[in-house]
């Protein structure tokens, strides 16, 4: 029944699903003297761990990155819980749960491969909600993020002021770009 339920909702998406990434460069990273703090395009993020992987790897930029599943296969789920149909539910909001998580890899391996061609690398990203990083920081991420755009993302997302996003198989992610490749290991080392 699970390979039934897992094929089905990779199917179902394969169909509906609207996928999408967004990603920009942020014209300045600074490191404030207080050690939990990074500047990023004049906005203020309050993460040690993002400002000491940036400040040690000599991050002179980031690439301020949105994605999302689409809100296809969280109406959907919503809709086969309303039918009382809890495990297409469950296995559709994990599959776009995967989605995400796809598609903020395949972003960061769209971005390496960018750096490397310009003797650059890219670090690991991280997101409001991560260990360090408190999710309540999201909206002026998402605020950064939009700041240049003058067109819509492919699909909606807003954030609620505690951070959750709507549609909720979002993500918001900051990735560190440095030219000092040698303070760093490849992560397939």
């Amino acid at each position: 029944r699970a390979r039934e339920l897992a094929d089905w909702a990779r199917d179902w998406y394969a169909k509906n699903g609207r996928p999408w990434f967004y990603a920009r460069q942020a014209e300045c990273v600074e490191f404030d003297a207080n050690a939990d703090a990074i500047r990023i395009d004049d906005v203020v993020f309050n993460s040690k761990r993002l400002h000491s992987a940036l400040e040690q790897a000599g991050a002179h930029s980031a690439i301020l990155v949105a994605v999302g599943a689409g809100p296809e296969a969280e109406e959907e789920a919503r809709k086969r819980w309303s039918e009382e149909k809890p495990d297409e539910y469950f296995f559709l909001e994990v599959f776009a749960s995967a989605v995400v998580e796809h598609l903020t890899t395949i972003a960061g391996a769209r971005l390496c491969d960018w750096a490397e061609q310009r003797g650059m690398a890219v670090l690991p990203h991280s997101s409001p909600g991560y260990p360090d990083w408190d999710v309540a920081e999201q909206p002026q991420l998402l605020q950064l993020i939009k700041q240049t755009r003058s067109e819509q993302f492919p699909s909606r997302l807003d954030v609620f002021d505690s951070g959750m996003l709507r549609p909720k198989k979002a993500q918001l992610a900051v990735f560190g770009v440095t030219r000092h490749t040698e303070r760093l290991q490849r992560l397939t080392t």
